[in-house]
């Protein structure tokens, strides 16, 4: 429904007699849980008909990511020009940036052949428009890259970022969101940082996430409760190292999860050690969760990690990565290369570049305990 900033802009809608054929086809018998001549049954109403059970009819579609079940839609947005400004390289350490970027149709090259591959496995693309230039409170948005917000199941939960360069970009996503169909479930406030779109899930019910540079305690805090009512049922805070002043490429690749962590099949996982605590790894065997891991040498390359699960088992990964693919495949892990080493200059890798609006649902935590599928 279009917003309005006057009476006067609303169309007259006339009266009842010129609308009488489409308002007589509803009824009282419409409602659930209808009796004639009773009030309304409240105790139903609150404890049988749920967030979920409504949201198909009135937002147009079953919105969300949860887990690794089969990808059915992302939304992504083409490189901008802003995204290569030069002042981002003439102050690398403080924009944690490349000192020389590729050309911006490089980087789209590399998003074309992305996208390409996603149409392929039968993923709906939708795509984001923001305002050009985009901004921020602080100025100019360094990087507009899809990967903002999460959809979990019943809606969105949008971040607040934490490098300055970056706040804003929820609003412009937000706005993405909504017209879309998509409600917002949440909107990280107060003195809260998360950008949660960098998190990962185990399964339908176990969301993984961490406290860094890029995720407070607060923030946590105000997620919970949403993830909770979604139906998870773990949440395991990972904690990952961080810079002091100098910056280097450890600094850009170990703040976010989806850095350093993925699922690849249901209790099957990639990881790089040098970026997760040992707690987290102690968590994951507790759990019978089998790790492949990461050499220094692609991490570093091409973090192999920051992959789109298409489904259980089969995957899109930088195929500049060839240790970890071969690793993968010899595991049973159906694998999809892409060129992605111009665009990961820019901001992130292949999931950095998408957002997850929809997946089937997949594995439950009851599944982990049987292992990989392949």
């Amino acid at each position: 429904m279009p917003y309005r900033k006057s009476k006067e802009e609303i169309v007259d809608k006339g009266n009842y007699e010129d609308h009488a054929e489409i308002l007589e086809q509803y009824s009282a018998e419409d409602y659930p849980y209808y009796e004639a001549n009773k009030v309304p049954n409240f105790v139903k109403y609150q404890e049988e008909v749920g967030w979920l059970d409504e949201m198909e009819k009135y937002w147009g579609k079953d919105w969300g990511s949860q887990g690794i079940g089969r990808l059915t839609d992302v939304a992504v947005r083409y490189p901008m020009p802003h995204e290569v400004h030069p002042m981002w390289s003439d102050d690398s350490a403080y924009f944690m940036a490349p000192k020389e970027f590729p050309s911006i149709e490089e980087i789209r090259t590399n998003h074309d052949m992305m996208t390409d591959i996603l149409k392929e496995e039968g993923v709906n693309l939708h795509w984001w428009e923001f305002d050009f230039p985009p901004e921020g409170p602080h100025g100019l948005l360094k990087r507009t890259m899809s990967n903002i917000g999460l959809v979990i199941n019943g809606g969105a939960i949008m971040p607040r970022a934490a490098a300055p360069w970056i706040r804003g970009r929820t609003r412009h996503a937000m706005q993405c969101y909504v017209e879309m169909g998509i409600p917002i479930l949440l909107t990280i406030h107060g003195h809260g940082i998360h950008e949660i779109g960098a998190t990962q899930w185990l399964a339908e019910n176990i969301w993984m996430t961490y406290l860094s540079t890029d995720g407070n305690q607060e923030a946590i805090d105000q997620i919970t409760p949403v993830m909770r009512a979604s139906g998870v049922e773990h949440i395991q805070v990972t904690r990952p190292p961080g810079p002091h002043e100098s910056f280097s490429w450890r600094d850009g690749h170990c703040m976010h999860l989806d850095m350093w962590f993925a699922p690849v099949d249901i209790g099957l996982v990639l990881l790089y050690p040098g970026f997760c605590d040992y707690e987290t790894q102690r968590w994951l065997k507790s759990q019978n969760v089998e790790i492949i891991e990461v050499s220094e040498k692609e991490q570093r390359e091409s973090f192999p990690c920051n992959l789109i699960i298409l489904e259980p088992g089969k995957v899109m990964i930088n195929g500049a990565a060839k240790e970890t693919i071969k690793n993968l495949e010899s595991r049973g892990i159906e694998t999809i290369s892409v060129d992605f080493d111009y665009a990961k200059s820019y901001g992130g890798g292949i999931k950095c570049a998408t957002s997850f609006l929809r997946r089937d649902e997949g594995p439950h935590i009851e599944e982990l305990g049987e292992g990989p599928a392949h």
